[in-house]
């Protein structure tokens, strides 16, 4: 198992890649319909405070879901954050290949 240190650094690039993606949050996180704030664990936390991270807002919302927030161990929050940094990168394929079907169009 990797050193904290080390594990730390690639949730903090995980995110950072997340973060950058061009499309909004919403199409990567879902929205929970809870009526109360849901307390952050201390290991989301402890990340989204880190030095290392550059968009705390960002790191907060995007790790707010309940799914993250049970998570009692480094590797499961990491598990989680690489699960959506895919879910964000196919979705972002998902519009790029739409925008190149279409001819002609500005955007491609």
């Amino acid at each position: 198992m990797a050193p904290p240190n080390q594990l730390l650094l690639i949730l903090v690039i995980l995110l950072s890649i997340l973060s950058l993606s061009s499309l909004p949050t919403s199409a990567v996180i879902p929205k929970a319909n809870v009526s109360l704030p849901i307390p952050l664990s201390q290991l989301v936390e402890n990340l989204c405070n880190s030095k290392a991270v550059q968009n705390r807002r960002f790191c907060l919302k995007a790790l707010s879901t309940p799914e993250v927030i049970a998570a009692k161990q480094t590797t499961q929050l990491g598990t989680l954050i690489m699960k959506l940094g895919a879910a964000n990168a196919k979705a972002t394929l998902n519009v790029y290949n739409e925008i190149i079907k279409k001819p002609g169009s500005p955007q491609a």
